[in-house]
Parts: structure tokens; C-alpha cells; sequence
């Protein structure tokens, strides 16, 4: 009998983190409702982010929550047997605001070393996030486009994540991930962050 073997994961974080909510909807509530200048509404259609016109990591009203995002990254760092304390960071923290039929199609992180969002408002209809794997080869053998058993772990083509308020989730930044077509009538609002 045929053994298979699991090298070379692509993890996933995801803890629940409800106490920084109370904290951070008010902060995110004043960003988009204040000055439009301070966002930008170019970058996703239907909606709007801090991505390019405000580096919020640097904010004081930022302040406690980066650290805590950042000793998190450390735990899932060490959680797969790496060191941390040897990693150099460039923190990058935006937030975003995806109305209905905003999309972001498949990406990666780039200059950074773990990504992730914090999820705080969801309403009904919010979009999920959907992660790939990293594996161009998959495009060039047919025999991988002819699942049988989607259910089969080896054939997996991605793994979906339904959001909810206090989700945290990290990743390594090469990880191929999008979110769909959000459909909810209410801002899906989080914290998008890159170390």
C-alpha cells in the first residue's frame, strides 16, 4: 500500500480575538467617516482603504494593537519551528472597507514576511477569503484539472475561510489568496496587515 507523505505545508493562523474589537470600531468607524483624502477609493472597486495614503502602523490610536499583531506573528512563527527574533520586520498595517461587489482577485504579499487581517464588522453577505496553493505546476498537468473527489485532501484547490468579527488570521505573505464579490449591504470592514 502507497504511503503519502505531507512536505512542505502551507499554514494558516486563525485565532479569536473579540477584546479588540471594542477598541478598534470606533478607530475604524472615524477613519471612513472623516476626510476622503485620507482614503483612497481606487484601489478596490466599491470600496475604499487606507493602503497608500495613511501608514496607520505609525499612529498612536495603532499603537497597542500593533504589538499585540506582531507578537502574534512571533507565535506563528515559532509555532512551525522558526526563530522570530532573527526575523527583521517592515510593518505595513492598512484598513479596509469592502462594500457590495467589492472584489480583490488572487495575490500575494510582497517585502514582508507574514500577512493577515482582523476581521471586524461582517454583516451577512460578507465575502470570504479564499487561499491557493503556491504551486505553478498545477497549471501544466492536465491531470490536476480533472478532481474526482473535491473532498480528497491531496486534491484540494483551495481553502475557503468564512470571516466573522474578532477572526484573526495570518500567513505566510507568499500565499496565494483573494476574496471574492463581497454581497453584503453593510462595509465588511478589517485590518489588513503585512511584517
Amino acid at each position: 500500500m502507497m504511503i503519502l507523505d505531507n512536505y512542505f505545508p502551507s499554514p494558516i493562523g486563525r485565532e479569536e480575538h473579540p477584546e479588540w474589537l471594542e477598541k478598534m470600531l470606533p478607530i475604524l468607524d472615524e477613519i471612513f467617516r472623516g476626510p476622503k483624502e485620507n482614503l483612497r477609493s481606487d484601489f478596490y472597486h466599491n470600496g475604499e482603504t487606507t493602503y497608500g495614503k495613511r501608514s496607520i502602523h505609525t499612529e498612536p490610536q495603532f499603537a497597542e494593537f500593533v504589538k499585540f499583531i506582531q507578537e502574534r506573528a512571533c507565535n506563528f512563527l515559532e509555532l512551525q519551528g522558526y526563530d522570530s527574533s532573527r526575523v527583521h520586520w517592515n510593518p505595513s498595517f492598512f484598513a479596509n472597507s469592502f462594500r457590495k461587489g467589492t472584489t480583490h482577485p488572487k495575490h500575494v504579499h510582497s517585502q514582508c514576511t507574514v500577512s493577515g487581517i482582523f476581521y471586524l464588522q461582517t454583516p451577512p453577505g460578507s465575502a470570504n477569503i479564499i487561499f491557493h496553493p503556491n504551486q505553478p505546476f498545477r497549471d501544466f498537468f492536465d491531470y490536476m484539472f480533472y478532481v474526482k473527489d473535491p473532498n480528497n485532501w491531496w486534491a484540494k484547490q483551495n481553502a475557503v475561510y468564512t470571516p466573522y468579527p474578532g477572526l484573526l488570521m495570518m500567513w505566510p505573505s507568499w500565499l496565494y489568496h483573494e476574496v471574492p464579490a463581497n454581497n453584503s449591504e453593510q462595509p465588511r470592514t478589517s485590518i489588513v496587515f503585512n511584517l
